[in-house]
Formats: structure tokens, sequence, C-alpha cells
């Protein structure tokens, strides 16, 4: 009889603990299914999503030598590594090679290299393969190592180290408006870069009589990191003041002519021609480098200037840019000869012009649009400037400068300007437009003062 019941009480137990497996069981199996069909969202250093970051992805000893040995095992985190070596004797050497990856597309550069914990300066520490600004572009591994190495006079052979690094998107563009002087980039990175450069407009008189448009010039170009590149934005050019004798009005900087205004019997406003934009890798404006034509990498033509005159001689300025400038048209009703002013070419300056046959205006030359005549009824607008400026016009607008990107160095290349000539030629590409914008659009000619941008493109 006892026997039966302690068999039942064991049934008894055997019994409760199925009961309770079973309810283990399904609160497992809820859990389960729960977490499977849940989002999970991890705060702080651990990241589930980093197809768009760039971290730190592995750390490992990659030598070791004459009985240099880890004292606790590395370890990382999204942006630091952390090591503690021990190095026996001044011949013991320690190399760790850590990789950085970049699963973006986004290009990024390291800005800090923090040393957060540094335990033994006996123990020396070498960064190989990377420093502040290298550059890690996107969808790449960069892979650098840590160099432990000691002295004979060191005690405590043993260091902790911790570094933290930090890393940013790199700025790809640069921009830079008219400021009447030249600018200076200092290139960050090793890479190709867009050049895109814009010409500036001439004198305008009126919404009838404007200045000829700026032009555009584009193309890549590989530069080395710490290269000086040098930017000259062409500025508008300006009518000359109302006078009861006469006056000059400055040309746009860099190779704008000056447009001359007079009182002959009646007012005669000559405006002057827009200044060129150009980049190079020496200084100065287009016409101080004649003897470096080599160094210019790409040029935007700038317009000629307006002119007006009431009795019947005005008309807009010619446009600038392409391989040619424009040459300058206008209504002449008062005088029955008419010599055009024409554009600025690869190889010559735009030769001046009249509306008689003789008081012929300035040409233009190397960088520089031509010179409206100043003296006795003696008006004129000025030509624009250019790689070779345009033509001046006595009782007539300024022609158009021309453009450039024959440097050798120059790929993807083009230039567009207003109803211009085209050409099909690698060096001198050129693509006529009606497009035309005060802010500065690739592909479009341009108001106003010039503009240049430069774009980092990456390592190609």
């Amino acid at each position: 009889m006892i026997f039966k019941m302690e068999k039942m009480v064991i049934d008894m137990n055997n019994k409760n603990l199925l009961v309770v497996i079973i309810f283990l069981i399904v609160i497992f199996n809820s859990i389960v299914y729960s977490a499977l069909n849940t989002e999970m969202f991890i705060n702080g250093d651990a990241h589930i999503r980093i197809d768009k970051n760039i971290r730190i992805t592995d750390v490992k000893v990659l030598e070791q030598l004459n009985d240099a040995y880890e004292t606790y095992s590395s370890d990382y985190s999204k942006n630091t590594t952390s090591m503690q070596v021990t190095l026996p004797s001044s011949e013991s050497v320690m190399i760790y090679e850590i990789t950085i990856t970049n699963k973006s597309d986004i290009d990024y550069e390291v800005t800090e290299i923090i040393e957060e914990s540094y335990s033994n300066s006996d123990i020396k520490y070498e960064l190989i393969d990377i420093e502040k600004g290298t550059l890690i572009t996107g969808e790449t591994t960069h892979i650098f190592k840590i160099k432990f190495t000691t002295t004979e006079n060191n005690s405590d052979n043993k260091t902790t180290l911790v570094l933290k690094y930090t890393f940013q998107e790199i700025i790809k563009e640069w921009s830079f408006n008219y400021t009447g002087n030249e600018q200076e980039f200092s290139v960050p990175y090793n890479g190709v870069y867009k050049l895109e450069v814009w010409g500036a407009q001439g004198a305008t008189h009126n919404s009838s009589f404007i200045g000829g448009y700026g032009g555009y010039s584009s193309g890549e170009s590989f530069f080395n990191k710490d290269s000086l590149l040098y930017i000259n934005v062409g500025g508008a050019g300006t009518m000359g003041p109302y006078t009861s004798t006469h006056s000059l009005a400055e040309g746009g900087y860099n190779g704008g002519g000056k447009g001359a205004t007079d009182y002959c019997y009646q007012i005669r406003y000559g405006g002057s021609g827009g200044g060129a934009t150009h980049i190079s890798t020496s200084s100065g404006i287009i016409s101080q480098l004649s003897d470096k034509v080599n160094n210019i990498y790409i040029v935007a033509g700038g317009g000629g200037g307006a002119y007006y005159f009431s009795s019947g001689a005005y008309g807009s300025g010619a446009s600038g840019g392409g391989y040619i400038g424009n040459t300058a048209d206008w209504t002449n009703v008062s005088h029955r000869y008419k010599l055009q002013p024409t554009g600025g070419t690869q190889i010559s300056g735009g030769s001046g012009g009249s509306s008689y046959d003789t008081n012929i205006a300035g040409s233009g030359s190397f960088g520089q649009g031509g010179f409206g005549i100043l003296g006795s009824c003696g008006n004129s607008s000025g030509g624009g400037g250019g790689y070779y400026g345009g033509g001046s016009g006595n009782f007539a607008p300024g022609a158009g400068g021309s453009g450039y990107i024959s440097n050798k160095e120059l790929t993807n290349k083009n230039m567009y300007c207003f109803n211009c000539s085209e050409s099909n030629e690698e060096s001198t590409k050129t693509i006529s437009t009606t497009n035309v914008s005060e802010n500065p659009i690739s592909n479009y000619a341009k108001k106003g003062n010039g503009y240049a941008k430069i774009t980092y493109i990456g390592k190609k």
C-alpha cells in the first residue's frame, strides 16, 4: 500500500513537470514568433543598418616579431580601435591591420585621429597609410596599419592605445563669384575635377540694347593634392555716364574693353565689354599669361558692350564664348559706311569696326577686348574679354571674346555660347544655344557678372 502511494506521488510529479515543459514551450514559441514579426531598433554604437555608413570593420594582428604579443585581444567599434600589447625587448615589434569599410556611395575623408588613451610613451606607435585628410571613396575599403616599437630604456613593457577616428563627407563643389580680384584654390584631394566657367556680359544701355552675353566652358582634369589653381572671374561691363564732354567706362575685370561716351552735338553712349573668366595654374589675368599659355586650363569669353546714339546708330553688344566670339551688328541710319567689329578667335583678337570708313575702333588682343576711342566725337563700345578679346566698335557695339578649352590636360570638354558659330573639333568643341540665365547654369550663356565652379569627381 505504501509502495502504491509513492508511485502515485512520482506519477503526479511527472505530470506536473510535463505541464511546466509544455507551458515553457508555448511561451518560447510566442516570443520567437513576436521577434520574427517585429522590427528591431538598436540605439547607441551598435547599428543594424550600416549600408549607408562608414565604419571600422576589422582589426587583426598582422605581424609579431621578437616575442611581441597581445596583452589582451584588440577591439574596435564603429570609429575606435583599442590595442593592448607587450613588447619584451627593444627588438620587439607588433603590427596591426585595420579595415575601414565605406558601404555608401558617398566619399569621406578622415578629419581627425584622436588619441583617447596611451599608457606608455616609451612604446612608440606609427600610423601607416592613414592620416588626417585621407580620402575613402564610396563603396570601397581602406586598409591601414599601426606599428608598435619600443626602446631599450622601457621599464614597463606594456601599453594600451585607444584611437578615435572622425569621418566626414567631403566637400565636392566650390563656387567662385565675381570679386574683382584673383581667387586661389588649393586642391584638397588627388583626383579628377570638373572645371566650369562663365564669362561676363557686356554693358547694357536699356532693355532694348543689351550687352553681349558671356559664354560657358567646361572640362575635366586630374590634379594632385595641394596644387594651386588661380581663378579670375570676369566682371560685367558698364555704360559710360552722361557728360557734357566725354568719359570712359572701365572694362569688366579680366579683359573687358573700355567704352567711350561722348557729347558730340548729342549724347552718344558707349558701353564697356564684359570680362572673361578663366582657371589657370599660373597667377594673373589672361593678358598677363602670354608666356604661360600652357598653364591656362579653361576660358569663357565675355560679351561686347552695347552702343546707343538716339539719332540713328544703336545696337546690342555681341556675345562671347566658343571658339570664336560673335561679330557685332547694329542699326545705323545716319552714316553710309559700316565695318563690323569681329570676335576674338583661337589665334588673334577681333578687329575693330566703325560706322564710318575712318576712325576705326581698337582691335582685341590676347586676353583683352578692344578699347573704345576717346576724343572729339570718339564714342564707341568695348570688346569682350576672352582668350583673345573681341574688337571695339566706333559708333557701334563691341564684339565678343573667345573661349578656350585646348589645354591637352583637359578632357570631356565643350563650350556653349549664344547664337554662335559651332565646332565639332575636340579642342574647340562649340555648341550654340539660346538659353540664357543670370544664374550660372551648365550649358547656358551668362547674364551679369561671370562665375566659376570646381567640382570634385573622384579618383579616376
